[in-house]
This record gives C-alpha cells, structure tokens and sequence, in this order.
C-alpha cells in the first residue's frame, strides 16, 4: 500500500447517545479515466461504530433469554468486554465475565425433532451463542450454523445441532459437549443451559383450558392467563446459580415473554437467585410484539406478566428503543400480527424502573437491535 494511492482522513461517526466522535479511515485514490480527476473512496471491511467504551475488566454480566433475541446481547457485549486493547494478569477469565443462561423448552424445528427422536435436550439456541460469542464468522462457525435443505432425514437439521447432540451422548453430559464445542470456537464468554433435565412448558389459556409445548403455546390465539414449567421441581444447573450469585449485572431479553423468558425464571431457585442478587438488574424491550403470543403487549403488559407469575420486580432498569421504525417495515410486520411495542413512561415508574431510552435499531431489513448500540446502553449503566 503506497502512501500516495491511500490516506487516512477523519470521519465524524455518533454513539447511542448522539455523541460525536471522529475516527480516522482508510481511504484509496482513484482516477476518473474520462476527466482525469482523483476521487477518493473509502476502503471496504472498515469498522466505522464508535470505539469500544473501557469497561471494568472485572465486572461480571449474565444474559438470560434465549431464541434470536439473546445472541444480539451476546455479540454486542462479547466486542466491548473483550476488546483487543491487551490485557492484564489481574483480569478475571472470560468465562466468569460474561455467562448466557439458556432456556432449554424449545420443541420445534430440528431441537424438537431431536427430543422426541433421541430423547436429547435441544441444543438450537445454545448453538446461536455460539455463534454469537465466536470472535470471528469463521469457517467454523458458519458450518454449525449450516442446514440441510432437501426432504431426507437431515432435511432442516443444522450441523450445530447435530454436532451438539453426538457430543452429549459420546461425553454423556449437554454440559460437556457445549463447553468443549465453545473451546473449539474459541468463545469469549460461557454458555449454560438454565437446567440439563427435560422441561415442558404448559400454559393455562383464559378459557381455562391448557396448552403443553412450546411451540403450540405460541401460536395460540388466546391470552395465556399462566404460564407453568413441568416437572415442577424441575432443577437449575448449579452454575447458574453460581453465576446470578455472583453476578454485577443480569440482562433479561430481549426474546419471547412466554417461551424465551418465562421458561428460564421459572426454574426452581432461578428467580429466587434473581430476586436476592445485588446486580444491577437489566430488562431489554423487545422491539416488536409477538404475533398471537403479546398481541397488542405494551412494555408495561410484559412487566405486569413478569411480576404476577415471580412475585417481586425483576428489574431496576428496562433499555427501550427510541428510533422511529420505517413505515415499510411496520406495514410488513403488521401483516404478519405483529406491532412496535409500545411504552408509557410513567407508567413503566409506576412499577418503581428508571428507563433507558436509546437508538437501538439495525440498519437492516428485519426489524432487529442493533448489537453494538444495544451493549453501549447496557454497558452505560455500569
């Protein structure tokens, strides 16, 4: 790279906040053949977010959810809590630094398949942190990712799953084969599972009849009046536990209330662990409802169901989108029954939460957090 064909030059980029910070970036000269001229363009592959913020080498944060909404979480703290600024001997490991509990409920797709064949737990969103907390979207990463398409046996199964589950049996533990799997990818953090026994989940409808199984509780239509685990005494992974107890910060969501959120805290001693923490306790507003499970849910609907199935306030703190989504977006959405979330803020103090209010939307097509603008709101409370 010569220094006449390429050039640094600053660029004025903004955090969440709306702060400025300028940032210098790589451009490349380039000659227009018809006139002459040099343009210059900026190089591809550039990171042009603003700088990772410092944070406490020994704070320690647990992500609790599940479904697509945990690893958003997960890869947005994984950049700034292990940023390449080098580190020290006193820091504490990455896997008490960042801890994703799990939910273990899902019974569709190929997790459900593999359940009810080969009696496994389902490994799908342990296999999306994975991905999530992987350094790079290696090879690697994206072969766990991989499906197969087609209508054999291994049609709609990932290789992550598949790999996941052959791993459990050959160590005869989920917990095992999940730890090893993350020291292959070389992960920044560590995953749980939130228990490695069976759980169903089973919902009580408003006309009093009841609902078994994940994926039948969200297509359903009714409201959900109670939300149950069973086994009841259904028992949590003691580093679970371990790590609530331990924890600075505990982020819950964004995800599914019912069958993302709920399954976790459920779990016998999980909530109580919540509850007792001293953490600073983080709940992310989901963007969009669901369809049919949070039709028409506010931000307060989903505090109100959190408090009436635990019993006490799980969070100090709730991160909410405040960037308008585009009207095309909105209109896709809301084809499908499903609808921004929105919020009131007096009455989101009324349940005695201080609010956080920041642009957190991707500049994609689906409607989704933006993974670095989600971290700097929850690492800005620390």
């Amino acid at each position: 790279m010569s220094e006449a064909s390429h050039r640094k030059f600053p660029l004025k980029v903004f955090d969440e906040e709306g702060n400025e910070v300028i940032k210098e970036v790589l451009y490349r000269a380039v000659t227009d053949e018809r006139t002459g001229m040099v343009h210059w363009q900026m190089e591809p592959g550039q990171d042009l977010r603003a700088p990772t913020l410092r944070v406490d080498r020994h704070l320690r944060l647990v992500s609790i959810g599940g479904g697509t909404g945990q690893p958003v979480v997960l890869q947005g703290l994984k950049r700034h809590l292990f940023s390449s600024e080098g580190s020290d001997p006193t820091d504490l490991p990455a896997t008490e630094r960042l801890t994703a509990v799990v939910t273990m409920t899902d019974d569709g797709g190929s997790s459900g398949r593999l359940r009810s064949e080969l009696n496994a737990l389902p490994p799908g969103d342990i296999r999306n942190c994975l991905a999530a907390l992987s350094p790079n979207e290696g090879l690697m990463t994206r072969l766990l990712q991989y499906r197969f398409d087609g209508n054999s046996d291994l049609s709609q199964h990932s290789i992550g799953n598949l790999v996941l589950t052959a791993l459990s049996q050959l160590q005869e533990s989920f917990v095992k084969a999940v730890s090893e799997i993350g020291s292959i990818l070389t992960i920044q953090g560590r995953i749980l599972p939130s228990t490695v026994e069976q759980a169903v989940l089973r919902a009580e409808l408003a006309d009093g009849s009841v609902l078994e199984g994940e994926t039948r509780i969200n297509r359903t239509s009714q409201r959900i009046r109670r939300l149950m685990i069973f086994p009841e005494d259904v028992r949590p992974l003691p580093q679970v536990l371990e790590a609530l107890e331990k924890a600075d910060g505990i982020i819950i969501g964004p995800g599914s209330l019912y069958t993302s959120i709920l399954p976790n805290l459920l779990i016998r001693g999980v909530a109580d662990a919540v509850r007792r923490s001293t953490a600073k306790k983080i709940l992310v507003a989901n963007l969009m409802t669901e369809p049919r499970e949070t039709s028409g849910f506010s931000v307060s609907d989903h505090l109100r169901v959190l408090l009436d199935h635990l019993g006490f306030r799980v969070a100090d703190w709730v991160v909410i989108n405040k960037a308008p989504i585009p009207g095309a977006q909105l209109s896709r959405y809301g084809a499908e029954g499903a609808e921004r979330t929105g919020y009131d803020v007096e009455e989101i103090g009324a349940f005695g939460l201080d609010l956080v209010e920041a642009d957190l939307l991707a500049d994609t097509d689906k409607v989704r957090h933006d993974p670095d603008k989600l971290a700097r709101a929850i690492l800005g409370l620390f």
